[in-house]
């Protein structure tokens, strides 16, 4: 079976910020502000918008590498979430929740990887530029 293709719009549709891949998707039914990071392994929510949404949390031993060398973090806590992105539901997400994200919500390679590729439209004259597979 094919994988599904996820797109992310221009700016005058969903796109937040000039400067980061940023969409608003509905989690639990609520408007969550997100950044769509392919350099992060996994999915996370920030601790404030996980109270926000009313997930239920469980313990979590995640250590989550940063962008930085050698820094990690501990997730304090997960929790499965209902996720909306245009017409497509994802029930059961699994979300690290985390202090301190610059956002509401982080979609990682996790849930990309679901795909058969993610499309961002900037809006350049050129033709789409692809990069092939990533990299394990």
């Amino acid at each position: 079976m094919e994988k599904p293709l996820l797109q992310c719009l221009r700016p005058e549709t969903n796109l937040i910020s000039d400067t980061q891949v940023l969409v608003d998707i509905n989690v639990n039914g609520i408007t969550a502000e997100t950044l769509v990071h392919t350099g992060s392994m996994f999915c996370h929510i920030s601790e404030t918008f996980q109270r926000k949404v009313g997930s239920t949390l469980g313990p979590s031993t995640k250590q989550i590498g940063l962008a930085v060398k050698d820094f990690v973090s501990k997730s304090l806590d997960e929790c499965d979430v209902s996720v909306q992105i245009g017409n497509r539901e994802y029930p059961n997400v699994t979300m690290h929740v985390m202090d301190g994200l610059p956002t509401d919500v982080i979609l990682g390679r996790d849930f990309m990887e679901q795909h058969s590729s993610v499309n961002f439209h900037f809006g350049g004259s050129p033709p789409p530029l692809s990069l092939g597979r990533l990299r394990p």
